[in-house]
């Protein structure tokens, strides 16, 4: 490995590498060295990388965090490729690289290091190890879980509420005329096959609205407006981890910049169930829109926040349009 280069697979995550990686950060001192790894798989793989967890030994002993996750490219070629087309990686690498310029906050993994390779699109980052907290399931949902998961994401939505800075974040996908086209061209090809598999399921609305946005792209656009923030873009109790009262949520190589329901109407939409949605909505809302008013968001009132809700639970119903006539439902 050239000296400008890093590590892709776990054999090149070397001790002298690590030494360079964690003093660069600030978690070591320039007289503090990394001198032993261990390499463990970690049993819950995504589908977008390879994940490992590294044991570590000091010199002097416990100078930096005992453990760590590193996240590397996947062992398979069409994920990366998939992964390069996207952008999925380098949305990551760089929402990441942007955390380690602000302050803390809780919600976001502390990253130890990221490094992205605009050619090949592969992307290494180092991560707070997670290995001893629970995952949270869309199989067996908790409402307490999503209630904690809503609440520790106030504070990060807060933070990059309507900031102009976004302006400036080319990595971050956002809602806009092209994006919207190519969604546009996404649900029509999508709502015939929905419709095929779910004739029962796909209700009136949600059609009516799903063929407008077919027909003119501003529908979709729209779906977009309001208060803009950073959006986790994949919300929901498996992309979350808690211990102890504290949560993270993981994997945000979706990142966008939105309107904030966006994330409240996915995470409602695949964690709670339909009879708790109907129970637990209003009030699920109102302390999110009081927790972001701790933060200092003090311009958005709950009626609004309840009807950009409705608006951004159609906008997600959308996703599913374009995405379940992908699944092999025979898996």
């Amino acid at each position: 490995m050239s000296a400008d280069a890093f590590p892709i697979r776990p054999d090149e995550l070397t001790a002298s590498w690590l030494t360079g990686a964690l003093r660069s950060c600030g978690a070591l001192a320039p007289d503090e060295s990394v001198t032993g790894v261990r390499t463990e798989p970690v049993a819950l793989q995504g589908l977008a990388s390879l994940v490992v967890r590294l044991g570590l030994e000091y010199l002097p002993p416990r100078a930096g965090p005992a453990s760590l996750i590193a996240k590397l490219p996947s062992t398979s070629a069409e994920v990366n490729v998939s992964n390069q087309a996207t952008g999925a990686s380098w949305r990551e690498s760089q929402f990441y690289r942007q955390m380690m310029s602000e302050d803390p906050i809780g919600v976001v993994a502390t990253c130890y290091g990221v490094h992205y390779d605009r050619e090949s699109g592969y992307a290494t980052m180092l991560l707070e190890d997670l290995s001893d907290w629970r995952t949270g399931s869309v199989l067996d949902p908790s409402a307490h879980d999503v209630e904690a998961l809503l609440i520790a994401m106030a504070p990060f939505h807060a933070r990059h509420w309507d900031d102009a800075r976004l302006e400036e974040a080319r990595w971050l996908q956002r809602s806009n005329r092209r994006r919207a086209e190519s969604v546009s061209g996404l649900l029509a090809a999508g709502l015939p096959r929905c419709r095929e598999l779910f004739p029962d399921k796909l209700g009136p609305l949600t059609a009516t609205v799903t063929e407008l946005a077919v027909a003119d792209p501003r529908v979709f656009e729209l779906l977009g407006q309001g208060p803009q923030t950073v959006l986790h873009g994949d919300l929901h109790l498996q992309n979350a981890m808690f211990r102890n009262g504290a949560v993270r949520a993981i994997d945000w190589q979706t990142c966008f910049r939105g309107n904030a329901m966006a994330d409240v109407a996915r995470l409602f939409a695949s964690s709670l169930t339909i009879a708790e949605r109907r129970e637990l909505t209003e009030k699920l809302l109102l302390e999110y829109c009081a927790a972001l008013g701790r933060f200092g968001v003090t311009n958005y009132p709950d009626a609004q926040a309840m009807d950009d809700l409705a608006v951004a639970l159609i906008h997600n119903v959308m996703v599913y349009v374009i995405a379940l006539p992908l699944v092999d439902l025979a898996i």
